[in-house]
């Protein structure tokens, strides 16, 4: 296992002091496992660190005038996902390095036990990925990312444009996945899309996630929304493929923008799980649509030091194509935007966590992620999201060689519904393409779809399923059911 516990980045130039940032991410799992998307949200932000301290602009615009932005001294850590080394790790930052700013954490779990160390301290957070709209309370947090509300309405939007019923939810047990959850069924209901089925698991425990899908099985549900993240997504699939809620009629939605399946199929060079995720469908933010290729190309040792990540240049190529990392463009806005703050306040002393805090909610310029605007009071981005790209993972071969590909088939406007791009529709997991998924995929055996009501109905006692005619049909002389 290779762990990064705290690693000093020191990029210094002469005069004015160094603008001091904790950059917080999991970048392994208490497990052992590596967590390929926060070793590129590292990788971002290191480089976003150079180009602040080289004062390279070129990847912005619409930029206010600024003082020259100071230097900035980067420390990384690694939180395991873990909230008490997350905790920890900022106590050191502010006790013994004296940060001035944290850009973090990734998570939303994670993100409020250390929003209180935050308010304690007086310590600004500016998170690229905790998106709980509980967070909004907190003085010192702020988030370059929108939060959960929009888009989970975006997300019961796509389920009723696709006119999806038997809807079932699986969540994480966190603050990000309780959120989603209620965020959708208020949503939901306004719509009137009937969840039929809701269940939580415990991450990296395969007895929490087996009975959930025994629970989901039972419930008849065909459509499965997944919300977790990416550390999960592997076990996720797997205990639904021995479940058989994978290829058997369900349709699997991705409720988390900031996870790519493309990322977990590719580390692990898997055909398995290619075939796992093969059919799933999920609804990205539109600035996905920037060719996150220029940040990801410049990822070379002469520009980053990459011994301060534990990643190679050979696993950086392996690294799945534009959009791999959701969240990277996020953190290199965010690393901008605490240049631009500390920018403000006009004298070289950052330790007024307040000041610069305010100042934070002050910046606008036009990032990679999109603009970035503030709400002065709440920290929140004041964009509000309406336009999201629904991508479709599929199965691809390229000269011989499978891998797990993914395409935009639609965009998804909240107020307007949903406008086609490919007109052959989504890869669903049977292996079938069209805008009309097969609709008697998960009824078992005995018993068939009803296209009336949209569910799967039991043949009463003495007779069998016909999947052909659609029907319940008799036992003939001499046989049962």
């Amino acid at each position: 296992m290779r762990c990064l516990l705290f690693l000093p980045l020191l990029i210094c130039f002469c005069g004015a002091a160094d603008l001091k940032l904790g950059l917080l991410l999991p970048l392994n799992t208490l497990s052992g496992s590596e967590i390929a998307t926060g070793k590129l949200v590292a990788l971002a932000g290191l480089l976003a660190v150079e180009h602040v301290n080289r004062r390279d602009f070129g990847l912005l615009s619409s930029i206010d005038e600024f003082d020259v932005t100071p230097n900035i001294t980067l420390f990384l850590g690694d939180t395991f996902s873990d909230v008490g080394r997350a905790v920890q790790r900022v106590l050191d930052w502010t006790q013994v390095e004296k940060a001035h700013a944290v850009v973090g954490p990734s998570s939303s779990s994670v993100a409020v036990p250390v929003s209180y160390v935050a308010d304690a301290f007086s310590l600004p957070l500016l998170s690229h990925a905790a998106t709980s709209a509980s967070l909004s309370s907190h003085r010192f947090f702020s988030r370059v990312v929108p939060t959960d509300a929009t888009y989970a309405s975006a997300l019961a939007k796509l389920v009723q444009s696709f006119g999806w019923k038997n809807v079932g939810i699986l969540y994480v047990d966190s603050e990000f996945g309780a959120g989603i959850l209620r965020d959708f069924g208020a949503a939901a209901g306004i719509l009137n899309i009937k969840t039929d089925a809701a269940v939580r698991f415990e991450p990296g425990n395969l007895d929490s996630l087996a009975a959930a899908m025994r629970f989901l099985r039972n419930a008849i549900v065909r459509t499965v929304v997944v919300v977790a993240h990416e550390s999960s997504l592997e076990e996720i699939a797997r205990t639904a493929d021995t479940a058989g809620l994978i290829g058997d009629g369900v349709t699997w939605l991705l409720g988390n923008p900031n996870v790519e399946p493309t990322t977990v199929a590719d580390l692990r060079g898997s055909q398995e799980l290619n075939r796992m995720f093969s059919g799933w469908i999920g609804l990205l933010r539109s600035n996905r649509t920037q060719t996150f290729s220029t940040l990801l190309g410049r990822l070379k040792p002469t520009e980053v030091d990459f011994e301060s990540v534990p990643i190679s240049e050979e696993e950086l190529s392996q690294m799945p194509r534009m959009g791999a990392c959701p969240t990277c463009g996020f953190a290199y806005d965010a690393v901008w935007t605490l240049a631009f703050a500390a920018a403000r306040l006009r004298h070289v002393d950052f330790t007024d966590g307040a000041a610069l805090n305010q100042a934070i909610r002050q910046v606008r310029f036009k990032g990679v992620s999109g603009y970035v605007a503030l709400d002065p009071e709440t920290g929140d981005p004041l964009a509000e999201e309406r336009l999201f790209h629904v991508v479709n993972w599929a199965i691809e071969h390229d000269g011989g060689t499978e891998r797990l590909g993914r395409k935009t088939i639609a965009q998804l406007d909240v107020s307007h519904g949903l406008q086609v791009k490919d007109e052959s529709g989504p890869h669903w997991s049977d292996g079938s393409i069209g805008w009309t998924a097969p609709e008697d995929w998960l009824c078992g055996t005995g018993s068939i779809f009803n296209h009336s009501d949209r569910k799967c109905k039991v043949c009463p006692a003495g007779s069998f399923a016909n999947k052909d005619t659609d029907a319940c049909q008799l036992c003939g002389l001499g046989s049962v059911a």
